[in-house]
């Protein structure tokens, strides 16, 4: 399954904002843009309406970010913990990767940044079963929409390498099962039928057959004859 995050990465660019900003909250970007400290506190609070509405605005965590990257001293890593939180909920696409590029490797370590990034780590190896049972989900804050948004990514990566899968294996790597299962599955548009689950045909899961390539140039052969 690794292979298919490496395959939903590549096909799910980082993503702009997908909720409307007030106009405070622009100009606190523009702003920040300055790399005036000043713009923090709004966008912090930006932050703050994101996880209690389940939305994200990556353009506005990247520049608060990169206003604790350029003044170190005021780096808040409760803040940090949230945004790297609410970027793990977008995975595939890399909206997590570029936030870590902003956090100085010396607050890795931090018991509220180090159990995120096991967390992503175990996400980005599809090690499902091992991400349900890890230790560190209990180490960091509830948000809006963790276990569906998760979940939503693992349906992604068992939809493009399979076909169909035992109903097990669904359950292992989407953590829910009995009616709750069958009504995600169902609700993804995919059947579960006689104890397996069906996905949708699609150019992703389908068996491709290997295209031969001659290493002889033709030239070569040409000279041959």
């Amino acid at each position: 399954l690794k292979l298919q995050f490496l395959y939903l990465i590549g096909h799910h660019p980082p993503p702009g904002y997908t909720m409307q900003r007030n106009a405070k909250t622009q100009a606190a970007l523009d702003t920040a843009k300055a790399l005036d400290l000043s713009a923090a506190t709004e966008l912090c609070e930006h932050l703050q309406r994101q996880i209690a509405e389940g939305t994200f605005d990556l353009e506005a965590n990247l520049a608060l970010l990169k206003l604790y990257q350029f003044f170190p001293a005021q780096t808040n890593l409760d803040v940090v913990q949230k945004v790297l939180l609410k970027s793990l909920l977008e995975l595939p696409t890399t909206a997590f990767l570029l936030c870590t590029y902003l956090i100085a490797e010396r607050f890795h370590d931090d018991p509220r940044i180090a159990p995120i990034l096991t967390l992503h780590q175990l996400l980005e190896e599809c090690r499902f079963k091992e991400f349900w049972n890890a230790p560190e989900l209990a180490e960091i804050p509830k948000v809006t929409g963790f276990d569906q948004s998760i979940r939503g990514y693992a349906y992604q990566c068992l939809a493009i390498s399979h076909q169909r899968c035992t109903e097990a294996m669904a359950a292992e790597v989407l953590n829910t099962s009995g009616p709750a299962l069958a009504t995600f599955i169902k609700g993804k548009g995919s059947e579960l039928k006689d104890g397996l689950v069906l996905f949708p045909v699609t150019d992703s899961n389908q068996r491709r057959a290997q295209e031969a390539q001659s290493s002889i140039q033709v030239g070569y052969v040409a000279r041959i004859f």
